[in-house]
């Protein structure tokens, strides 16, 4: 149940700090940082992939964007994005039919 809770966390955080910068919050106490504004996109671009790999991951559905949303849910808040990547791939066999063939049937595929 609680498998894409941590992805769904970290790309909600991703998110908020990424408008926040936006909106100049961060940038006006720290001048000088982030005032490039393409980390900001980036960041929420990052947590949005994060919150679907979350929602993935609670349906059980689509075990590689489960995967991909706690991959870079470590980008947004480290701790929580390594128990994501963990508890994503132990629940791998309870995705229905959406694990990877190469996890099934080895590196080279069904015909090795």
């Amino acid at each position: 149940m609680a498998v894409g809770f941590f992805s769904v966390i970290s790309g909600s955080v991703a998110i908020g700090r990424g408008s926040e910068t936006m909106l100049g919050v961060v940038a006006a106490q720290y001048p000088g940082f982030l005032d490039s504004g393409l980390l900001q996109p980036v960041l929420i671009g990052i947590g949005v992939v994060a919150i679907v790999g979350g929602v993935c991951a609670l349906l059980k559905k689509a075990w590689g964007m489960a995967l991909a949303g706690a991959i870079l849910a470590v980008l947004c808040v480290v701790p929580l994005g390594i128990l994501a990547i963990l508890w994503v791939y132990q629940s791998r066999k309870e995705f229905a039919g959406q694990v990877n063939t190469f996890l099934n049937y080895g590196t080279l595929g069904r015909f090795s």
